[in-house]
């Protein structure tokens, strides 16, 4: 085989493979968005699996809210856990929400504001906004 195959032949396999997770995810986008919550668990699993960062956290509200699946707040837990280690900043705010209300996860103030201030730094609006309210209140 010659050498600019043997190069080429992966890229391809590397961009069809980021299109194909990228067109599961937008399908399971769709399915969530009209109520069809077991086509999106069934198109975010295997993404979320494999290490996708924003199906992981939909895997996650899945879970927390028992949508196309049971209730299962470990299991949101863990998801939001591991998209929020990756630095997604809308699972860093869930993650941190469990660990305020104790849901999934022991309850725990200071990790809640340890990652709701990841994802304000991260800028996500929402989550600056509930930070300053925290310590508005203190």
């Amino acid at each position: 085989m010659p050498t600019i195959l043997k190069v080429l032949i992966p890229i391809w396999l590397l961009i069809f493979a980021t299109a194909a997770s990228a067109n599961e995810f937008s399908d399971g986008m769709l399915a969530y968005r009209s109520g069809d919550y077991a086509t999106a668990r069934a198109k975010w699993l295997p993404l979320a699996n494999s290490g996708h960062t924003r199906a992981m956290n939909n895997m996650g509200l899945i879970f927390k809210k028992g949508l196309g699946a049971p209730k299962d707040l470990e299991k949101a837990y863990g998801y939001f856990l591991r998209s929020s280690q990756q630095g997604f900043s809308l699972a860093q705010f869930n993650l941190a929400r469990m660990y305020q209300q104790g849901l999934g996860t022991k309850r725990n103030p200071e990790k809640a504001v340890d990652w709701m201030r990841q994802a304000a730094d991260n800028k996500y609006a929402r989550a600056q906004l509930v930070l300053g309210s925290w310590y508005e209140k203190g």
